[in-house]
């Protein structure tokens, strides 16, 4: 028995260490492509940046079909590279403002929040990725391009921490 609470509280010990280099990792990244961001927005003009901004939003690679005959808006989550539909952005500005007031009262709420909001499975790690109320309230971003013809709504997160949130 103490063979085994003593390798549970070493692999405990390894992974954390690991975590926080993870964590220091995308810290350092997401700073470098703020810093990135600003220095091109400020060099190029209001419509190169905006032709750059929907090369970058489109998704890479071809994703499952969608069912275009379904009259909601279709949405594009940058972060998990998925679809889903909801009938506006404001039903989703609505689901993080609910979350907005759930961290108020639980001090942090995760990713697969929003994603059990608009219908999506969960992430694998969404439970460890999120934000925390000292962080302040949940930001969200809208863009769109075109799929097809028809428009496709980006959601992108600002500050989304994947850290120990909680």
């Amino acid at each position: 028995m103490m063979v085994s609470t003593a390798c549970i509280l070493g692999a405990n010990r390894i992974h954390r260490y690991r975590y926080a280099s993870l964590l220091a990792l995308y810290s350092v990244s997401e700073k470098t492509l703020q810093r990135w961001q600003d220095s091109v927005s400020e060099e190029v003009t209001k419509k190169k940046l905006g032709q750059i901004k929907e090369r970058v939003l489109k998704p890479e690679e071809d994703l499952p079909e969608i069912n275009i005959e379904d009259e909601r808006t279709l949405f594009f989550d940058r972060y998990s590279g998925r679809y889903f539909r909801s009938s506006s952005i404001e039903t989703v500005r609505k689901i993080v403002n609910d979350m907005n007031d759930r961290m108020y009262a639980e001090d942090y709420v995760s990713i697969n929040d929003f994603y059990w909001g608009v219908g999506l499975p969960n992430v694998e790690f969404g439970g460890e990725i999120g934000w925390n109320i000292s962080d302040g309230p949940i930001k969200i971003e809208f863009d769109s391009y075109l799929k097809d013809d028809r428009p496709v709504v980006t959601v992108n997160f600002k500050g989304l921490n994947p850290r120990s949130y909680r």
